[in-house]
This record gives C-alpha cells, structure tokens and sequence, in this order.
C-alpha cells in the first residue's frame, strides 16, 4: 500500500493527505486488520479549541446575568406591582353616593325652609341607581349609615367581595322634636 509505513510502537503510519502541515505520518491504530485514522491536531497546536470555550464562557456570562435579572429586575417588578394594587385599594376613593339639594324654599306659614334633595345611589359598577327625592322641614339633614371595612390581609389579595370596604347607607333624617322626619334607605 502506498504511504503505508510501520514504527515499532504497533501503530501503522500513514501520509498525511495534501494540504496538511510539513507532510508528516498520522498514527493510526490496527484493530483486526482495520485501520483509523486518528484526528489530526497539527503540529504545535494545543489540544482544544479557543474558540469553543470564548463560545461557553460568553454563554456562562449571558447565564448568569440572566439570572441575576430575573432574581432582582423581574421579581422587584412584580412585587413593585402587587404593592401598586394594594396601595390602589387602600386609598381607592369611590363614589357610593350622591346628596344633592335640588330645592330650597321657605314655608311662610310655618316660618321654615323646606329642603328637597336628591339622593343617588350607585353600583359596583359605578351606574347610578334610581334616584330618591326626600323633603325636610328644616336643613340640617343627617344619615345614618354603616362603613365595614375589611382586614388589610383581604384588601391586599384582591379578594372579590372583601376587598374593599361596603357602605351601607340606613336612613336619612331631620332631628326636629316631634316634627321628626325619618326616611328609611334600605
């Protein structure tokens, strides 16, 4: 066979193919009569790749700053949000009601201001409610109602129906003696 040549260390040489360095013998091994070329590194050349590793050690970089933004940058993001809503539900100031006076006028006979006003209810989903209209003799009216207000623990998890504070609005009324005025709300 041309090329071929024995060392005697057991291996079986062989000519490198054109184009590699110096024309010098690659070393291959003799297994039943088979031979294979082992890879050919070169003359002076290390054993790995420069650039494999520049490769793995700017992947090892990118990892780990990946990592660091998602520990610090996304999960400070996401608790910067939770505590937005929170705060937002805390201090949310919804209207539930409206009084307005539509009338003022003054009763002669009985030398007293009558006072009509108007009173709006609204929903969860802030639509106003049908109106009420009430009249007094007098103008120092007053409601009587009930603000119940939930643990922060439910306002800060957003639950549905305990998430904010109700307010239930009972009667409005004229403390006048006997001439009393009582107007149920509910």
């Amino acid at each position: 066979m041309q090329g071929l040549g024995e060392c005697n260390c057991g291996f079986l040489l062989r000519r490198k193919p054109q184009g590699l360095d110096r024309g010098g013998f690659i070393p291959s091994i003799d297994t039943l009569g088979f031979s294979r070329p082992l890879p050919y590194k070169g003359i002076g050349r290390p054993s790995f790749n420069m650039k494999k590793i520049k490769y793995l050690l700017i992947l090892l970089v990118v990892a780990v700053i990946l990592v660091i933004f998602y520990e610090f940058g996304i999960k400070y993001f996401f608790e910067n949000q939770v505590l937005k809503q929170v705060i937002n539900r805390l201090s949310a100031d919804t209207r539930v009601a409206e009084v307005i006076v539509t009338e003022v006028a003054y009763d002669k006979i009985n030398r007293r201001d009558l006072t009509t006003i108007k009173f709006v209810e609204y929903d969860t989903n802030d639509k106003p409610l049908a109106p009420r209209y009430f009249t007094f003799s007098g103008n120092t009216i007053q409601f009587q109602s009930l603000v119940v207000r939930f643990d922060d623990a439910y306002v800060k998890s957003g639950d549905r129906l305990r998430g904010k504070s109700i307010y239930l609005f009972w009667k409005v009324f004229l403390l006048d003696g006997e001439n009393t005025r009582v107007y149920d709300l509910v």
